[in-house]
């Protein structure tokens, strides 16, 4: 079935936004070295950080899917196994650079993340 213009609109937007946030979270996981001068410091603000970037990207990868008005039972089953073995990427490759280090807690943080985004467009979405 074609989408409306409307549909696609919002289809092409969630995905470009996608997009752009999935290259922003490689380069600040991978590729950004972070300097220890921190504007406001506290414990575990990295972790936050993490949070928020898998909640956002998991936001709009779910509203993405959305959009495109796919199945919803198969849809929660690809994204969460998507955004699995992208945390887990995402991670894993930090092993291998000399100025990155894994942490399991910001493993953690990545999934609570993306689970939490994921989830909670699906209330909203089912509430309307």
């Amino acid at each position: 079935m074609p989408m409306s213009l409307s549909q696609n609109r919002k289809f092409y937007f969630y995905f470009f936004c996608s997009v752009i946030w999935f290259l922003v979270i490689i380069y600040l996981t991978i590729f950004y070295k972070s300097n220890s001068n921190y504007i406001i410091d506290f414990p575990y603000s990295d972790k936050l950080v993490h949070f928020f970037l898998f909640f956002i990207q998991s936001t709009f990868i779910t509203k993405t899917y959305i959009s495109r008005n796919l199945n919803s039972k198969k849809l929660m089953t690809k994204i969460i196994l998507y955004f699995l073995f992208f945390c887990f990427f995402v991670e894993f490759v930090q092993i291998y650079l000399p100025y990155r280090s894994f942490e399991i807690l910001d493993l953690t943080s990545n999934i609570i993340g993306f689970l939490s985004g994921a989830f909670f467009v699906f209330f909203l979405e089912s509430k309307i």
